[in-house]
């Protein structure tokens, strides 16, 4: 296989149906209110800038970076000789008449602009002009011809070369302010008219680029070299000590900003299950596919890869394949339809391994429908089965698959295989119809006082009917249910409520200072009840007296 970034753009998408819509690169485009969060993980302004989170969006840098980042600037300006500077000298008239024409030229287009803003898809006789975003780049950058042409003839060309050499470190600054603002620049994408511009009119190269919002990292690498500039000026000239403990002092800064711990980890046992161990041994001429299919699993299928090495269908990656994308659309439908088995066959799967202990809601149950479905008819055949952590994993290849004999040995009874999919398929649609959610304020063990809002997420295949709140010391009331959880929409695409029912929220209990354990009873409306706990620690409140109601 190629990778389609080391192709051309073109090539790609001829090999593998690969396209950059505009509205994927808008939703993974910064805007300017980024600037203001943190992330949910910085443990100093996290939850200070939580309102302005969301995904591919943390682009505040920190305090002491952006002071130390002015003072570079500051300083540098303040290195200007004065013997040094420009001076005017009066315009030739060839080049006075140029500005006055490009001056016509801005005023004809901010006329334009402002029409095309006003009334779209307006039109200036035979020159359409209904897209404002682009009439707003050609203005932009006459303006910017304008100022270029005004400048050039109004500094003696001798005495600005002698200025920029006698000064580099100017140059050196405006160079990172232009790295800087071209991060700007690609991070905010499609939400300016410049980046849609390059989008439509150079799409060989922009519309590869899925995420703009990651471009942010210019913005970062000009701001980390202008705050190390502006430190090394502000120790200058000072005692060795002087400059230990200043350094020291803005290291420490800088990391108390950026500190994010703990970090969010998923444990994952070092040994691959006994399905993997089992594949390795094998010589199949086919590849493998995993259900259930998507993001959501696949990360986990990817990295067993390594435990078995044959090829797989599954996979994860900043696009994907039309083949990949058609598979997924089949196996979203409910029911599964039965075209899913030879359009599997068509890109080379030949072994499913079917963990029927992952995943959860309608898509679940309709992998375990089609299986069922198949198996009665004849056209699978479950050959394997492999115990993973309190689950089961299930190996099926095709009915009459020449190579059969690879992977069935003597031994391994059929009935009994029979009986533990039904098992599991039981087990599967059980655990289904009860609700599950996520705690996410507070975290494991972290200080709260009574009062704190506490929020997470919750879901039901028939909806949420309450949640019940409580301690260790008894139940403490209810939680409010309502309003929208960032993505979990599409996250859990078949569940109604996730769209604007599935965020939930309660003040801590007024408990006594020391460790306690929240309780939250998730009921669904069809009588389902699920448990979720979390570990914390009570703080006094100021001017609270642990132990009173709060009313």
């Amino acid at each position: 296989a190629v990778s389609p970034f080391l192709l051309p753009y073109s090539e790609a998408s001829r090999l593998y149906g690969m396209r950059r819509y505009l509205g994927e690169v808008t939703r993974f485009s910064g805007r300017w209110s980024d600037f203001l969060s943190a992330g949910g993980r910085n443990q100093l302004y996290g939850e200070a800038t939580q309102r302005w989170s969301r995904a591919e969006g943390d682009f505040f840098p920190g305090l002491t970076p952006l002071v130390l980042a002015v003072v570079a600037l500051v300083s540098v300006r303040r290195m200007r000789s004065p013997s040094h500077a420009p001076v005017g000298a009066p315009a030739a008239a060839r080049r006075r008449g140029a500005v006055r024409a490009l001056d016509v030229f801005a005023a004809l287009l901010t006329v334009a602009w402002v029409w095309s803003v006003r009334s779209e898809g307006a039109r200036w006789g035979p020159i359409g002009i209904g897209d404002s975003g682009r009439v707003l780049v050609l203005l932009t950058l006459v303006v910017g011809l304008r100022l270029v042409v005004a400048f050039s003839g109004r500094v003696d060309s001798a005495r600005s070369a002698a200025a920029l050499g006698g000064n580099p470190s100017g140059a050196r600054a405006a160079l990172l302010l232009c790295i800087g603002a071209t991060g700007v620049l690609i991070a905010l994408g499609a939400h300016t008219p410049y980046y849609r511009f390059l989008y439509q009119s150079f799409g060989v190269v922009f519309r590869s680029i899925r995420a703009p919002a990651r471009g942010i990292v210019l913005f970062h690498l000009a701001l980390a070299v202008l705050a190390a500039w502006g430190l090394a000026l502000m120790v200058r000239g000072r005692t060795l000590r002087r400059r230990l403990a200043w350094t020291a002092t803005a290291a420490v800064l800088v990391v108390f900003e950026y500190r994010a711990f703990p970090l969010t980890l998923v444990p994952t046992p070092a040994q691959a299950p006994e399905v993997y161990r089992w594949l390795a041994t094998l010589d199949l001429p086919c590849a493998v596919v995993e259900w259930p299919l998507g993001i959501d699993y696949d990360f986990d299928y990817v990295f067993r890869q390594t435990a078995h090495d044959k090829p797989l269908v599954n996979g994860y990656s900043g696009f994907f394949p039309r083949t990949y994308t058609d598979l997924e659309s089949l196996l979203k439908q409910r029911p599964i339809p039965d075209s899913v088995w030879p359009r599997m066959g068509e890109i080379g799967a030949g072994l499913l391994v079917y963990h029927s202990h992952e995943g959860r809601g309608y898509r679940v149950t309709a992998y375990a429908d089609a299986l069922e479905r198949v198996l009665g008819s004849g056209g699978l055949e479950l050959v394997r089965s492999f115990p993973h952590g309190e689950g089961v994993d299930f190996v099926f290849i095709a009915a009459g698959t020449p190579w059969r004999d690879r992977v069935v040995r003597a031994g391994i009874d059929p009935a009994e295989q029979g009986r533990q999919f039904d098992a599991a398929v039981s087990r599967l649609r059980e655990h289904v119809g009860r609700p599950f959610g996520e705690i996410y304020l507070p975290r494991v063990g972290q200080k709260v006082a009574p009062g704190f809002w506490a929020h997470g997420w919750a879901l039901d295949d028939s909806g949420v009917a309450s949640i019940e709140v409580g301690t260790e010391l008894g139940p403490s009331g209810e939680a409010s249910i309502g309003g929208t959880w960032p993505n979990l929409a599409a996250r859990f695409p078949d569940f109604p409520d996730a769209l604007n029912r599935g965020m939930y929220g309660f003040p801590i209990p007024d408990v006594p200072p020391g460790p306690h354990t929240l309780f939250l009873r998730l009921l669904a409306r069809d009588g389902g009840s699920t448990t979720l706990r979390r570990s914390i620690e009570v703080v006094p409140a100021p001017g609270h007296s642990p132990g009173r109601a709060d009313r």
